[in-house]
């Protein structure tokens, strides 16, 4: 099995834990308790997005490359029967040895406080365990600290018109997973694209990869 793993998230704001700071009666929805939370980050001129602690995992994708598939898991809270048995299940998907690729460094920050939150012992998730390894990819891929959306780099180097993610709709149901996945599949060609141009891997092993279909992990 293939060590490297681009693993994305999907996430929606920890309600109960931004009523217990803010104070917010429990009548408000949780879509009123986020837009409260935003719009006083906003007023004190900071970006529209909730920090790591205040983030809750809704779904997850993560990709490998196979000997004959590239193959994409999807776990979402909702089938699983929470967050935390989510986390528990990406541990135990993550193998014993890897590489583990997120674009940016926030997906692995709210893994590790949503581990933190409910209580768990994993290794893996936290940074702990010495044979997983979390990279930056796009930091590896770009070199330098800007923030990208993934989406629009992945259209700049032309991998939005690749066969995996032209599969990508008729694969994934819910439709609702398939942001997630989507981002999760252009991690896995940034990360490829990556390692050609860093002489880690050679051209016929990248058009090998490339070559590959998307498979869906049950």
């Amino acid at each position: 099995m293939d060590k490297r793993v681009c693993l994305t998230i999907q996430t929606v704001a920890d309600a109960p834990s931004l009523r217990k700071i803010h104070g917010l009666p429990a009548d408000l929805s949780d879509f009123e308790v986020a837009e409260y939370a935003l719009q006083r980050l906003r007023a004190n001129g900071e970006k529209g997005v909730l920090p790591p602690y205040l983030q809750r995992i809704e779904q997850i994708a993560l990709v490998c490359c196979g000997a004959t598939e590239l193959r994409l898991t999807l776990l979402s809270e909702a089938r699983a029967g929470g967050e935390r048995e989510v986390l528990r299940q990406l541990a135990d998907l993550i193998p014993q040895e890897a590489e583990v690729f997120c674009w940016g460094t926030l997906d692995p920050a709210i893994l590790r406080c949503r581990t933190l939150y409910h209580e768990l012992a994993s290794p893996k998730l936290v940074g702990a365990d010495v044979r997983v390894t979390w990279q930056d990819l796009q930091a590896l891929a770009m070199g330098c600290p800007h923030e990208v959306e993934l989406d629009r780099y992945g259209q700049v180097l032309g991998m939005d018109t690749s066969p995996w993610l032209a599969s990508l709709e008729s694969t994934v149901r819910p439709l609702g997973n398939l942001s997630c996945a989507r981002k999760a599949v252009l991690s896995m060609h940034a990360l490829l694209r990556y390692e050609l141009a860093a002489g880690q891997i050679e051209p016929v092993d990248y058009t090998h990869a490339l070559s590959l279909a998307l498979g869906l992990a049950q």
